[in-house]
C-alpha cells in the first residue's frame, strides 16, 4: 500500500484514507454487575459469550432483569473483554440486540463511523495493541480514546468495505455450520447404522440385507506393538526419511497425508524396523492416552513406521478395514476400551486388552463394503467443508491486510 491508501479498493473511491483518534468516532460503555442473575428476560453478555457465537452475537448464557441502574448497550456495537488473558485472543463481537454488560466487558459505540466498518477495524489492529500488555493485560478509556485508527473519510466507503466483509463472514459462518451440522450427523449415523448393545440387527440399514450380524474380536486379527525406546531413540531421527506415527498423529481419527512435522528415521532404521511398517488397510491404536480412538491406513501412509505407543491392528481378507474402522469408532466400543484400560495416571491398553475387544459386523462383504464406503463419503465431505472454510477464512486474512491502511 502507498501512504494512506490501501492495497486494495473498490472502484471510484481515490481520496486517501484519513487519519483519527478512536474516541472521536465512539463512545466507550463498560459493563456493570447486577443483583440478581437469571432473574429477568434481558440479555447478559459475559465474556464466555463471546466463545459461541460468530461475528454477531445473538444469544447469551446468562440473563438479567430490566435496571434502571444499568446501561444497555445498543445493538451494532463492538464488544470485547476489558481485561485479562482473553483479550490475547483478540475475540470481539457485534451486538445484535440492546443488552446489558459484566463487568469485565467493554463496548465500543458507534457514532462518528460505520458499526460494521468499526468491527472489522478493531479485528485488523488486534486489541493487544490498544491494551495494556505490562502486567496483567487490560483496556481502558485511556487505550482506546487517543489511538490513532485510519479510515475512509467516505462514509459509503465505509459501508461497501464492511458489507463485503460481513458477506465473507457470513459464507464462512455457512460452511463451519454445515461442517458442524453434517458431523453431528456422522455422530447419529454411527449409532443407527451399527446395533445396539444386546442386538445384531441395526436400526438402519441398506435395502436388501436381513441377515443377523456377527460379533468378532480384535484378537482374530494380527496385532502388533510398536518399537520400545530400546530399539529406536529420539536421537535416531532424521529431517528426511521415513515417517513414523505417534499418538498425537491421530487424535481425530485421521492419519496426516503428508510427512510433515512428524518425526523420520532413515533408510538404514528402516530396514532394521521393517516388521514395523505400515500396509494399506491396516488400523492403528493408541497405546496410552486416548486409547479408543483409532485410524485406517491409506495410501498415503503405506510404508511408514508406527511407534511404541501405538498397537496396530491387521484386516484380514474376512473384514472391509474402512468398515472396521468406523465400527471401532462407535460410542459402544470406545466405551468397551476405556473401561478396560488400565494405569494410574493415562490410560493404557496392550495387545491382550485390544485383542478381547468385540465389535459386531455384517456376514455379507457387500454390506460391509457398503457401510464403510458410506461413512468414508461422509467424512471426506466433512473434511472438504472444513477445508473450504479454512480456505476462506484464509482468504480474509489476506483481504483484511490489504483493504485496510
Amino acid at each position: 500500500m502507498s501512504g494512506n491508501v490501501p492495497a486494495i479498493r473498490f472502484a471510484g473511491f481515490t481520496e486517501p484514507w484519513e487519519q483519527r483518534k478512536l474516541g472521536e468516532l465512539i463512545s466507550i460503555a463498560s459493563g456493570m454487575a447486577p443483583s440478581l442473575f437469571n432473574q429477568g428476560d434481558q440479555p447478559y453478555i459475559k465474556v464466555d459469550d463471546l466463545n459461541h457465537s460468530q461475528r454477531v452475537l445473538t444469544s447469551t448464557q446468562s440473563t438479567v432483569a430490566r435496571s434502571s441502574c444499568m446501561a444497555k448497550v445498543p445493538a451494532g456495537s463492538t464488544i470485547f473483554a476489558k481485561r485479562g488473558a482473553a483479550i490475547m485472543t483478540n475475540k470481539t463481537r457485534v451486538t445484535g440486540a440492546s443488552a446489558y454488560m459484566d463487568t469485565n466487558m467493554m463496548a465500543l459505540i458507534p457514532e462518528g463511523i460505520n458499526g460494521e466498518f468499526l468491527y472489522e477495524l478493531i479485528g485488523t489492529i488486534g486489541l493487544s495493541r490498544i491494551a495494556d500488555t505490562s502486567t496483567i493485560p487490560q483496556i481502558n478509556n485511556k487505550h482506546i480514546e487517543p489511538f490513532i485508527v485510519t479510515i475512509p473519510h467516505s462514509r459509503e466507503e465505509q459501508q461497501i468495505v464492511a458489507t463485503f466483509f460481513t458477506s465473507l463472514d457470513n459464507l464462512i459462518t455457512l460452511h463451519q455450520r454445515k461442517h458442524d451440522q453434517l458431523a453431528t450427523l456422522k455422530k447419529s449415523l454411527l449409532e443407527k447404522m451399527f446395533p445396539k448393545p444386546g442386538s445384531d440387527v441395526p436400526e438402519l440399514r441398506f435395502a436388501g440385507f436381513t441377515e443377523p450380524w456377527e460379533q468378532r474380536k480384535l484378537g482374530e486379527f494380527g496385532i502388533k506393538t510398536g518399537p520400545f525406546g530400546s530399539t529406536l531413540h529420539a536421537e535416531d531421527y532424521v529431517a528426511h526419511g521415513t515417517p513414523i506415527v505417534t499418538t498425537e498423529h491421530f487424535k481425530n481419527g485421521d492419519l496426516p497425508s503428508t510427512g510433515d512435522g512428524i518425526p523420520q528415521v532413515s533408510d538404514e532404521d528402516l530396514a532394521r524396523l521393517g516388521q514395523y511398517q505400515l500396509l494399506r488397510h491396516d488400523i492403528v491404536f493408541s497405546r496410552v492416552g486416548s486409547v479408543d480412538l483409532n485410524a485406517e491406513v491409506k495410501d498415503a501412509q503405506v510404508g511408514w513406521l508406527f511407534s511404541g505407543r501405538v498397537l496396530r491392528v491387521r484386516p484380514d481378507g474376512s473384514i472391509d478395514s474402512t468398515f472396521m474402522h468406523y465400527g471401532l469408532s462407535t460410542d459402544q466400543v470406545r466405551n468397551s476400551i476405556i473401561e478396560r484400560a488400565v494405569g494410574l495416571t493415562m490410560a493404557s491398553i496392550n495387545t491382550g486388552i485390544l485383542g478381547d475387544t468385540a465389535f459386531v459386523a455384517p456376514i455379507d462383504k457387500a454390506e460391509l463394503v457398503m457401510v464403510g464406503s458410506f461413512f468414508s463419503h461422509l467424512d471426506n465431505l466433512i473434511t472438504l467443508l472444513q477445508l473450504m472454510h479454512d480456505q476462506l477464512a484464509t482468504l480474509k486474512k489476506s483481504l483484511l491486510e490489504k483493504m485496510f491502511v
